[in-house]
C-alpha cells in the first residue's frame, strides 16, 4: 500500500514495522523535532546495519503531529504481514457463524508450499481442525498454513480488512 502524494503526511497515524529486502532514507516531519526522534532513527539504523533485516518504520505522535520515518516513504513486499488480515478473515468468518475453529480442513499434495512451519510436516489427507493452521500461521509463521486459510476465506475476504483500515487516499499496489 502506499498512500497518494496529496495525503502522505495528514494521514499516517499509526506506526508500521515492515521488513523487506531493500531499502530508503530516513526523515523526521515537523518544523519541532521531539527528543525522541534522532535517538529513534539512530537506533533503527543501527538494527539495520548488523544485517539481519532489512527495516522500515513510520511513527506519528497522535499528540504533537510529530512523524518520524525510516524508509516510510520506499515499496515494501508485504511478506508475512499478510497473516494477520488473513487471521482477521478467519476469525470473522467464525464469528458470522461459516465454520467453527474445530470445522476440519483436508491437507492436500498441493498444498504445499516453501517456507517454515509444522504444517510441511503433516501427511497428505490429514485432517486439520483450522485452529491448528491458524496458530502455525501466526506462531511459525507457516505458509502452508497461511495459504490453507486464504483458500478458505477466499482472497477478498482477506484484502477487505485491509482496505477498511486504511485512509481512501492509499493504493493498493
Amino acid at each position: 500500500f502506499r498512500p497518494a502524494p496529496r495525503c502522505r503526511q495528514g494521514v499516517r497515524a499509526a506506526a508500521f514495522t515492515l521488513l523487506a529486502f531493500y531499502g530508503g532514507s530516513a526523515l523526521a516531519s515537523g518544523s519541532v523535532q521531539a527528543a525522541w526522534t534522532a535517538p529513534l532513527l539512530a537506533d533503527l539504523a543501527a538494527m539495520e546495519a548488523k544485517g539481519t533485516a532489512k527495516i522500515g518504520v513510520y511513527v506519528r505522535d497522535l499528540d504533537s503531529g510529530i512523524a518520524v520515518s525510516y524508509k516510510g516513504s520506499e515499496r515494501w513486499y508485504i511478506a508475512s504481514m499478510v497473516k494477520v488480515p488473513v487471521a482477521i478473515a478467519v476469525l470473522r468468518g467464525v464469528e458470522r457463524g461459516q465454520y467453527k475453529l474445530g470445522t476440519r480442513l483436508t491437507l492436500r499434495a498441493g498444498d504445499y508450499v516453501d517456507g517454515a512451519g509444522p504444517t510441511n510436516s503433516q501427511s497428505i489427507g490429514t485432517a486439520l481442525s483450522i485452529r491448528y493452521p491458524l496458530a502455525q500461521m501466526m506462531k511459525s509463521s507457516d505458509n502452508t498454513a497461511t495459504d490453507l486459510l486464504i483458500e478458505l476465506v477466499g482472497a477478498a475476504n482477506v484484502i477487505q480488512p485491509v482496505r477498511a483500515a486504511l485512509p481512501d487516499c492509499f493504493t493498493l499496489i
